[in-house]
């Protein structure tokens, strides 16, 4: 799904808001200019108080997307500041019948145009690679957490762990990942939602992709991108846990991990990947740009990360043949995928 990627923009669409933007910013500062000599009349000032709306229409009700979203926010909070101020120094320069020039308020206005300008700066190809690096080294530590759990107790976590509350196995395998402090702050009598683990909740940092445009809920927890691949036949089945790392289709064809950014999971919500119920796509459009029911999603362009079971991390791409990515997703359905592309 195009509208899901975050990593890289589209080269039209970002060059063309951001001028039509900053065109706008320039016309007002030259408009100041050019008016700073002669007397303010009312015009003037409903002029300037125009700029108030229109900084309200693109700061709270226009949508923009992960690379134009800066500049706009940043323009919205700026046209504000300058349409308040210049309402009320041309309304004092009409009252009073003064010629003085605005410097003040032209100054201003030149400073927030250079901060626009830092705002424009695209993803380039090196910040969007350093983010899938990034990334894919977050599902490696993951996979190696995986199976240095599975050493110890012969077998991979319950996915959701059967307590009372239930908890995720992303939790259980926090001390893998080198974050004893944050699973001792985790409250295991308290369900993932409730106030006792929502600091908690707000961490976990190691589950989150770079790339991501919003990675926080409503509460400011962290939302996870990285999911368990579950359902019947998966690695995570009951009979395929604890066969781990001898699954019966060889760990090379078998994924463990995939990126579900679209599904807006918060990394401590025991909530997964199942084969059985999602579609088995990859980054299938949502009810909106950024969510996916797929069981794969991911910010970046043309595809996702998955870790397989033997500890490797592949980019799949969105393109790839549902067969071939269910027989991928299962651990244990006999096929052979030995000779095939993915």
């Amino acid at each position: 799904m195009k509208a899901l990627a975050f990593d890289s923009p589209d080269p039209w669409r970002f060059y063309l808001v951001h001028s039509g933007l900053l065109l706008f910013t320039v016309g007002a500062i030259l408009a100041l200019l050019i008016r700073s000599r002669r007397p303010s009349g009312p015009w003037d000032v409903v002029a300037w108080a125009l700029l108030i709306p229109i900084a309200v229409v693109i700061g709270r009700y226009l949508e923009f997307d992960a690379h134009t979203a800066p500049f706009a926010y940043g323009l919205a909070g700026f046209l504000l500041l300058i349409g308040v101020s210049g309402t009320i120094v041309s309304s004092l320069r009409w009252l009073r019948k003064s010629t003085s020039p605005q410097t003040g308020l032209a100054f201003g206005m030149l400073a927030g145009l250079a901060f626009l300008t830092n705002c424009m700066i695209p993803v380039t190809p090196a910040r969007t690679a350093a983010r899938r690096t990034q990334c894919k080294n977050n599902l490696k530590q993951i996979g190696l957490a995986l199976h240095n759990f599975a050493d110890e107790h012969d077998g991979l976590p319950e996915p959701i762990v059967a307590t009372d509350p239930p908890r995720s196995w992303r939790v259980e395998v926090l001390p893998y990942l080198d974050e004893h402090a944050l699973r001792k702050s985790y409250r295991d009598d308290a369900t993932w939602d409730s106030d006792a683990n929502l600091e908690p909740g707000r961490h976990g940092r190691i589950y989150m992709c770079p790339s991501m445009a919003d990675p926080y809920d409503s509460r400011k927890r962290t939302l996870t991108c990285y999911t368990a691949v579950t359902g019947e036949n998966s690695a995570f089945s009951p009979e395929n846990r604890v066969r781990f790392p001898n699954l019966p289709d060889g760990d090379s064809n078998t994924i463990l991990v995939i990126e579900a950014g679209g599904r807006g999971i918060t990394w401590t919500d025991p909530r997964d990947s199942d084969l059985t119920t999602q579609p088995i796509r990859i980054n299938a459009a949502g009810a909106t740009p950024t969510e996916s029911p797929a069981i794969g999603s991911s910010p970046h362009t043309g595809g996702c990360h998955v870790t397989l079971a033997d500890g490797s991390v592949r980019f799949i791409s969105e393109n790839i043949n549902s067969e071939l990515l269910k027989k991928l997703l299962t651990a244990d359905g006999g096929e052979s995928i030995e000779n095939e592309e993915f």
